[in-house]
């Protein structure tokens, strides 16, 4: 389904805002290889001996799961510093571009409420 610019416009106008994919690089791996993929394919903290060990969870990016030992209960899998996991939050809360688009538009457009379609779980998440 396409939208004109004017639809798009009237949506923002009425609070609502739109981000159909977040992790583009890590959809396409996984519709390639079928392997339930959940990192971004940022290379940056990656094992060459260990594939699996390239990409962020985007998911335990923002701030609070980079510093997750003080937040949350320990093993509890909230997150891991362990780039080979698919939970790895990554070197610094934010330090993926995708993050810093989510952080912009979070700031940009406080919200009330929002929506999750959540692919790697199939389910939808709300507060």
């Amino acid at each position: 389904m396409a939208y004109t610019h004017e639809q798009f416009l009237r949506a923002l106008s009425v609070g609502i805002v739109f981000l159909p994919l977040i992790n583009p690089d890590g959809v396409a791996w996984d519709q390639a290889q079928d392997a339930c993929w959940r990192k971004n394919r940022n290379p940056a903290s990656v094992d060459p001996a260990i594939p699996v060990s390239i990409g962020i969870d985007l998911n335990r990016n923002f701030d609070i799961y980079c510093s997750f030992t003080r937040f949350f209960v320990p093993g509890g899998g909230s997150a891991s510093d362990n780039s080979s996991s698919q939970s790895f939050h990554g070197t610094a809360a934010f330090s993926e571009p995708e993050k810093q688009d989510i952080k912009w538009v979070f700031n940009t457009f406080p919200m009330q409420f929002y929506l999750d379609l959540h692919s790697p779980s199939n389910a939808v998440l709300y507060p």
